[in-house]
C-alpha cells in the first residue's frame, strides 16, 4: 500500500509539480486611460431605490453619475495623446499587477447638485444641496504626486468598507473646497438629510472643469420619504 501511494504522488508531482508557474503581469502605468468626458449621465438608482415599492427612506437614496465614456484615451483609442498624458504625470514606473482607469486628468472646479423643487426651509428649488449630500468617487492625486507614488497607509474610512487606497466619501461640501484634478468620472450620490415632505423629487448635477467645460446630468424621479 505505502509503495502504491508513494508511486501515486510521484505522478502527481510529474503531473503538476514541474508545471511553470507564472507570475501576475505587470504594467508600467498605474492609469490605464483617460477620459475626457463629453457628457455626463444619469446611470441610475443603487440598492434599495431601483424597484421601489414606495416612498424611499432617506438611508436607500444613493445614484450614479458619471461620464459618458466617450472621451476615453488610452493606448488603444489614441495612444499620442496618452503618452503625454502618460509623461505629463510620471506615471510609467508603476510595474505592478494593479490598474485603474477612467480618470480625468482636468482641475475639477466645482460638482454641485440642486432640485427641482423645494427640499426643505434652508434650500428652496434651485440652491445648490452640498451640504445634505455625500459624495463616493476615486482619486489619485495624493498618490501620484510629480511623477512619484506616494504610498499611504489606508484611512479608518478604507478599511471599514473595505476600500482601496483610491476610494473616497465626503460630503459635496467639503469636495468642492478641494483641488481634485486626478479623479475618476463617475460619483456615487448619497443623501444624508430627508426632505421636508414626501414627494417626488429630481437631482440635477453639474460639474465643471478648469478648462470651462460644463457638464449636466439629472435623475430620473424618485419618490422619497420626508420628515413629515
Amino acid at each position: 500500500m505505502s509503495t502504491r501511494i508513494f508511486i501515486f504522488l510521484v505522478c502527481c508531482m510529474g503531473m503538476f509539480g514541474c508545471k511553470e508557474w507564472y507570475p501576475e503581469p505587470t504594467y508600467p502605468n498605474l492609469i490605464k486611460e483617460y477620459d475626457d468626458p463629453q457628457q455626463m449621465k444619469f446611470y441610475g438608482w443603487k440598492g434599495n431605490a431601483k424597484n421601489p415599492a414606495g416612498p424611499v427612506a432617506l438611508e436607500d437614496v444613493m445614484w450614479v453619475v458619471g461620464s459618458d465614456h466617450e472621451g476615453l484615451i488610452s493606448q488603444v483609442t489614441n495612444s499620442n495623446r496618452f503618452d503625454s498624458l502618460v509623461v505629463a504625470h510620471g506615471d510609467d514606473h508603476w510595474n505592478r499587477w494593479l490598474q485603474v482607469g477612467g480618470y480625468m486628468f482636468r482641475l475639477t472646479t466645482g460638482l454641485h447638485i440642486v432640485c427641482d423643487r423645494d427640499y426643505d426651509a434652508g434650500h428652496p428649488a434651485g440652491t445648490l444641496l452640498d451640504d445634505l449630500i455625500s459624495v463616493y468617487y476615486k482619486g489619485l492625486d495624493d498618490f501620484l504626486v510629480h511623477g512619484e507614488y506616494m504610498l499611504h497607509f489606508v484611512t479608518e474610512q478604507q478599511k471599514r468598507n473595505k476600500w482601496s487606497f483610491y476610494e473616497f466619501e465626503e460630503m459635496l461640501s467639503e469636495f468642492n473646497l478641494k483641488r481634485h484634478k486626478l479623479i475618476g468620472s463617475s460619483f456615487v450620490f448619497r443623501l444624508k438629510k430627508a426632505p421636508a415632505v414626501t414627494g417626488e423629487y429630481v437631482f440635477t448635477c453639474t460639474w465643471t472643469n478648469e478648462d470651462g467645460k460644463k457638464l449636466t446630468a439629472s435623475t430620473d424621479p424618485l419618490r422619497i420619504q420626508g420628515e413629515e
